[in-house]
């Protein structure tokens, strides 16, 4: 006979812990292995003996009153209270455990200190994998971000020491070798941000793939040839791609209406053009535009002249739809209809020219400034779209614009105008390396999901979330002008902690809406989710710059191996690669439905920064992409591009070529567990083609596309906390035989 079981039995806490679980403070089974280092496949250790200390909670409560007033009266954070006695630590009735309760505590750095003081005569063994931590919540991490220097978070050797560790040589020479490398990861800390080329010197930004791309291959030209600047690098500067010449004309001057396509044509590309915008369909009003059409072909010369700024859109809208429909390149390179386009560039509202249709006026400047990054013309399209931004702050849509002052459709055109916008200033400040012209907490506009319930709302709400945390990452974990504090891993953790959440706001969509599939044919659904992988890449990329130069400095060695990384290293380059790779998955299938964007520069620009980041990991850790079906994958994409008129994909595919070949002699052999043939990564072999080319036409899943999961994210995160992360680097990049 069974015995009764009890339901209302208070489980007891397992006193022993892994180091795995205790670095990311969750409940551990005790087992060997425990049960979640075993069903993630992790190795599953037990520190040796760590002792704990008790104290009543009292007590703790008058240690740190006590340390207020001390730093109060001193004004020194680092001093140290008193060790108490052993009768006042075992005194008492409410006990807690002094570890777990240092990081909840809303003073925790001078909790951390008087923690110190407590347990720094009591036997502790060395354990590189502690629960404690100098890291906040997530709210409390971006303040941090900006204070004083008084208030930074400790460093390695203080952290060390206010845990009871002995901080010996050895360790202090390997924490700073870590916090170099971390340093190195932004580039501006150690590489001069400006590089010559073709008589002039080019900024070369932080988080802009192309200047990311030059940094490396420079990187690389001069540890293969040191003292001597890289003479491989393609710079593809602007105008490489495709050149334009317009003359702004006068407010008087007639524009030419000239070699204008038939009405019926005319129709024909702005529905092909509307197919393809997604977002930018919001900035053309379809039944204002069709009647302005109608009024155009009665008497083109009058119309043109009257409405320059709708003759501007319209000029616009027909080179869009020429170069979506005709698929090919024109002589020296141009894209079908670039002469709609640049007539259109002449007619464009001049800097402080508010007169006219404001609202109009940004509709155009963001589809001109689209245009011109579609053909790589980078630095006239951030100029664009950065005036489009400043004159929405001239309007004020930047705020909220009641309904009952501008009527329900003139406020709801308002708000998605200027959201639009703003996204795509965040994305096009991305790649020019720059910032957004409006600051997140200036803005006041309702999201449209406050507005309205409809499945658009919601898109364009998850879009603006987006951009916001794009923003974030450039001001974070790309931000300049401060010494090394564990700010880089702190706002990693921070940016993937709200992937997170966003990620779970996703899968609520596709499942209300999509019963969890995701239609291809919907644009706009597809470029959520590549957004989303696009900020996991911009988030984790800093990290992989610091792998490369690691594995460049062993490069030198005569036992040269692969890094073997290990928990949390691998698991946030892990997180990178998971999205690269399903980046160009989605690309892959959107093409053989021929649904993949070959003229605008979004689907282009994803698929080269994944790519570019494989490339590198594909050296740095082979055991990363034990195939090469991602390979296969970029290879189709960029080819696709190329024969439907992409001016652009042939350059990023020269510079992805020029990459491989230069990593060629610094690519490590890798044979192991996932790779069982032994061969080396980068040879030419046929790998099992992906089981999603076999079904073209088939809809995507949520779990297709939004790997990593959410869940995984948030365990990566929680194993950044600081100094764990650093102490978990310092063997982490251990490994190959050539480690020094």
């Amino acid at each position: 006979m069974s015995t009764p079981r009890n339901d209302h039995r208070v489980t007891k806490k397992c006193s022993r812990a892994c180091e795995r679980c205790r670095s990311m403070k969750v409940k551990c089974s005790g087992r060997q292995p425990c049960a979640r280092c075993e069903h993630q496949s992790e190795t599953c250790v037990y520190a040796p003996g760590i002792k704990r200390v008790l104290i009543p909670e009292s007590y703790l409560l008058e240690l740190q009153q006590s340390r207020q007033l001390t730093r109060g009266e001193r004004g020194s954070p680092e001093e140290i209270t008193p060790r108490p006695s052993s009768t006042d630590i075992e005194d008492g009735t409410i006990e807690r455990e002094i570890l777990p309760t240092l990081d909840r505590r809303n003073n925790a750095r001078q909790l951390r200190t008087v923690g110190a003081s407590i347990i720094r005569e009591e036997t502790i063994q060395p354990s590189r994998n502690r629960g404690e931590s100098g890291i906040t919540d997530q709210n409390q991490a971006e303040t941090n971000s900006t204070n004083a220097p008084g208030d930074r978070p400790l460093s390695v050797g203080t952290a060390a020491s206010s845990l009871g560790r002995p901080v010996d040589d050895d360790d202090s020479t390997d924490h700073d070798e870590i916090q170099s490398l971390l340093k190195k990861s932004r580039p501006e800390e150690h590489d001069p941000p400006f590089r010559p080329a073709e008589g002039r010197f080019w900024y070369m930004a932080p988080s802009s793939s192309w200047a990311f791309c030059r940094r490396v291959l420079g990187l690389l030209g001069r540890t293969m040839s040191p003292g001597t600047e890289s003479t491989l690098d393609p710079f593809n500067t602007d105008g490489k791609a495709c050149e334009m010449e317009w003359h702004s004309t006068q407010r008087g001057d007639v524009p030419v209406v000239s070699d204008l396509p038939s009405i019926d044509f005319s129709k024909s590309l702005f529905y092909a053009a509307k197919s393809y915008f997604g977002l930018l369909n919001h900035l053309v009003d379809e039944s204002i535009y069709l009647k302005n059409l109608d009024e155009l072909y009665e008497n083109p010369a009058r119309k043109a002249a009257s409405c320059r700024l709708w003759y501007a859109q319209h000029l616009l809208i027909l080179a869009f739809g020429k170069a979506f429909v005709l698929r090919r390149r024109c002589a020296r390179g141009k894209p079908p209809g670039h002469a709609f386009a640049e007539r259109a560039m002449a007619l464009l509202p001049k800097q402080g020219d508010l007169g006219g249709d404001s609202l109009l006026s940004v509709q155009v400047l963001v589809l001109a400034a689209v245009y011109l990054q579609s053909i790589d013309l980078r630095v006239a399209a951030f100029q664009y779209i950065g005036q489009a931004s400043r004159l929405c702050v001239c309007i004020g849509m930047h705020r909220h614009m009641p309904e009952h002052i501008f009527g329900p459709e003139l406020s709801r055109r308002y708000n998605l105008i200027f959201w639009v916008t703003h996204i795509i200033d965040s994305e096009f400040s991305a790649l020019m390396g720059g910032t957004a012209g409006i600051h997140n907490q200036q803005i006041t506009a309702k999201l449209p999901c406050l507005t309205s319930n409809s499945l658009e709302a919601l898109s364009m709400s998850l879009h603006v979330r987006l951009s916001r945390l794009m923003a974030t990452i450039l001001t974070t974990v790309y931000g300049v002008g401060h010494e090394f504090d564990g700010s880089l891993v702190k706002h990693i953790q921070s940016n993937l902690r709200t992937l997170a959440q966003i990620s779970t706001e996703l899968h609520d969509l596709l499942n209300a809406h999509f019963d969890g599939q995701i239609p291809r044919a919907s644009r706009t659904v597809s470029r959520l989710m590549l957004s989303y992988h696009h900020c996991v890449v911009l988030t984790t990329r800093p990290l992989v710059m610091c792998a490369l130069h690691l594995h460049l400095e062993r490069a030198n060695s005569e036992q040269f191996e692969s890094l073997e990384l290990r928990p949390p290293m691998s698991s946030i380059l892990r997180s990178c690669v998971d999205s690269a790779r399903t980046t160009l998955r989605t690309l892959f299938v959107l093409s053989e439905g021929d649904l993949l964007e070959s003229f605008m520069p979004f689907d282009l620009e994803d698929a080269y920064s994944s790519a570019f980041l494989l490339h590198l990991l594909r050296v740095v850790s082979p055991s990363l992409l034990p195939d090469n079906g991602w390979r296969d994958d970029i290879n189709h994409i960029l080819q696709y591009m190329v024969d439907n008129g992409s001016v652009v994909a042939p350059l990023r595919q020269q510079e992805l070529q020029q990459l491989e070949r230069t990593l060629e002699s610094i690519t490590p052999r890798y044979s192991g567990p996932s790779d069982p043939s032994g061969l080396h990564p980068g040879d030419d072999t046929q790998w099992p083609v992906p089981e999603y080319v076999d079904e073209p036409d088939r809809d995507f899943t949520a779990m297709d596309c939004l790997e990593p999961s959410s869940n995984a994210l948030l365990d990566w995160a929680d194993q950044l906390d600081m100094p764990d992360f650093l102490a978990a680097m310092d063997c982490g990049f251990g490994g190959g035989a050539g480690g020094s």
